[in-house]
């Protein structure tokens, strides 16, 4: 019985202690969870810089691909200066947690930004084992706040927070506005610094301000600087929580000069008035809701409007047409929005009193605060309907004309065809071939001429014509004439589109006609099969050059173009060098190949 006892003992004591064991291996791995995937770096460290432990995310921190890279790089890697290192080791062995923010050094060399809470751990005699410590990247906020201080440093504003009656910061701008030091300002009560006029207005506002009740967040104050002037500044003011406690944000702009400037504004308006009355122009100022406030002599002749008829009225609902009243006073919105900016200019019709349309040239002008809001839109304009009649009817006679010329072409291409059929006919009918051969190629040089005027009056543009585009249909033309198949001849033809005008494209066209005519007669007797190649090119600005080859049986030695002895070649001389003031090439390697460039 004693050992059955013993036995169920120890059998208990097992269990308990499987028990404790599976509760410690649950909190560890919660534990290595925690420590594996907070985006804080953890990390323990000895005095002399051995990182025994790291987690991910101080590896990711440094750049660093793994813990273990770090740990074996070892914590003097990453300070930028080994003192660094000396002075926080100094300050945390001062007292048992020490917290700090330090640039430090990444793996790649580029700086990082950290904050830290390092706890020192020690043995009973005082010793330092390691540092156990947190570490956060706080780059991106120390970049934050630095461009937050270049701007405020650099604003044209003045800054300011105050509590009280006391200035808690400000910055370099407002010193320079008052004349006063950083120093002074801190040590002197603000309200001093207030015109007494305006003074209990600015603490009641404080007091309300602090106590959550409505007051204005922008207004206007007299202030006096270190050399007794008074300038008139604007307040742009808010509550906001400073260190935990109630303080006032407050940006001020210098405005003495611009007051001034309205109230020589004001003097001047009057006089501007008469000048405008005197201008040629239609001048009208219209104000944020588009209501006239003003009307030169000049816009009531052309409205049919006496000037009181016209003020205080809402230039869209009275002025322009009903129809496009909606998409105008859209587009004026976001002009006020500062969502476009202002038409430079622009055309828009106007509706007179006894509903006639009048066209206007009109030229816009924003008119601005100090603070970019717009106020009021000066608007100019001419009297541009006479012109735009007189436009009209230009475009109308040049649009007639534009059909008179494709007529012409039309015209043109229709004779060249009845000379053709004539030419035809006539060769039909005569015994000699040698004058049915002649006929048959003036058939051909009459038809590649026509076929530039057809190409005319099918284009969009009659100014010129696409080479290549007309090359092709030529070459398709000269095939079916001479009835020579394209499996027994082939066609190469490589070109970039090249645009010629009439006086151009008549002669390359003409050129291109004796040329391909004379391969598909002369260099592939018998039937003979071969290849035609027919390129062109641009090789440089304003060039083209025009290739014309074959693989045949070549053309004899004797021909030169110095002296050439048949119509065809004399023909394509004069062409190259008279009509287009060009060049011409002839090479007989393997064939015959002419190479002809000129100017477009």
């Amino acid at each position: 019985m004693e050992t059955l006892e013993i036995v169920k003992k120890l059998m208990e004591e097992v269990s308990t202690h499987r028990e404790e064991l599976k509760r410690v291996k649950e909190a560890f791995e919660r534990y290595r969870n925690f420590f594996e995937n907070i985006p804080v770096g953890i990390y323990r460290s000895t005095p002399e810089g051995k990182i025994l432990h790291a987690n991910p995310a101080m590896g990711r921190i440094f750049g660093y691909e793994s813990p273990e890279e770090l740990m074996k790089a070892g914590s003097y890697a990453l300070y930028l200066e080994p003192d660094q290192r000396k002075r926080l080791k100094k300050e945390a062995d001062k007292k048992d947690i020490n917290k700090f923010e330090l640039q430090m050094k990444r793996k790649d060399g580029s700086k990082v930004w950290v904050r830290g809470t390092e706890k020192v751990v020690k043995d009973e005699s005082g010793k330092v084992l390691y540092y156990d410590g947190f570490l956060e990247d706080i780059t991106e906020r120390k970049a934050t706040e630095e461009m937050y201080r270049v701007i405020i440093e650099n604003t044209h504003d003045g800054i300011y927070i105050y509590r009280g009656n006391k200035f808690l910061f400000v910055n370099k701008r407002l010193c320079e506005f008052l004349g006063y030091s950083e120093e002074e300002l801190y040590n002197m009560d603000i309200f001093k610094l207030v015109n007494p006029e305006d003074r209990e207005r600015l603490k009641d506002y404080g007091r309300r301000r602090e106590k959550g009740e409505e007051v204005p967040s922008i207004y206007e104050a007299r202030v006096l600087n270190k050399e007794g002037q008074v300038r008139t500044l604007e307040f742009a003011v808010s509550a906001i929580n400073y260190g935990g406690k109630y303080a006032a944000l407050g940006a001020v702009r210098d405005v003495t000069e611009r007051k001034q400037l309205e109230k020589k504004l004001r003097e001047e308006k009057d006089r501007a008035k008469k000048y405008l009355n005197i201008a040629g122009n239609v001048i009208v100022l219209l104000n944020t809701s588009g209501k006239v406030k003003l009307a030169n002599k000049r816009a009531c002749e052309v409205l049919g409007y006496t000037e009181s008829e016209i003020l205080g009225k809402n230039w869209f609902d009275n002025f322009i047409l009903p129809e496009q009243r909606k998409e105008i006073r859209e587009v004026f919105k976001k002009i006020l929005s500062g969502e476009i900016e202002s038409f430079e200019y622009y055309e828009n019709p106007v509706l007179t009193r006894d509903g006639k349309i009048r066209m206007i040239k009109w030229h816009n002008s924003v008119i601005k605060n100090s603070k970019g809001k717009v106020l009021e839109i000066l608007t100019s304009g001419n009297d541009i309907t006479e012109l735009k009649e007189k436009e009209e009817k230009l475009r109308a006679s040049l649009r007639e004309k534009e059909i008179l010329l494709r007529e012409l072409h039309h015209r043109v291409k229709n004779n060249l065809q009845i000379i053709s059929s004539l030419l035809r006919l006539q060769a039909r009918h005569t015994d000699d071939e040698r004058v049915s051969r002649l006929l048959s190629e003036s058939q051909h040089r009459i038809n590649s001429i026509s076929l530039i005027h057809e190409k005319f009056y099918r284009s969009e543009s009659l100014a010129e014509i696409k080479l290549g585009e007309y090359t092709k249909s030529l070459i398709n033309e000269l095939f079916r004439s001479y009835g020579t198949d394209k499996n027994r001849v082939q066609v190469e033809l490589r070109f970039k589109e090249i645009l010629l005008p009439i006086d151009k494209a008549i002669p390359a066209g003409l050129i291109i006609n004796e040329l391909v005519s004379n391969v598909l007669s002369y260099a592939f007797p018998a039937g003979k099969k071969g290849k035609l190649e027919i390129g062109i090119t641009s090789p440089e600005k304003k060039m083209v050059e025009i290739t014309v080859r074959d693989n045949g049986v070549g053309i004899p030695d004797s021909v030169s173009f110095d002296s050439p002895s048949t119509l065809g070649f004399r023909l394509i001389k004069i062409l190259v060098n008279d009509q287009l003031k060009g060049e011409i090439k002839l090479k007989r390697r393997g064939g015959t190949e002419f190479i002809i460039r000129f100017r477009r």
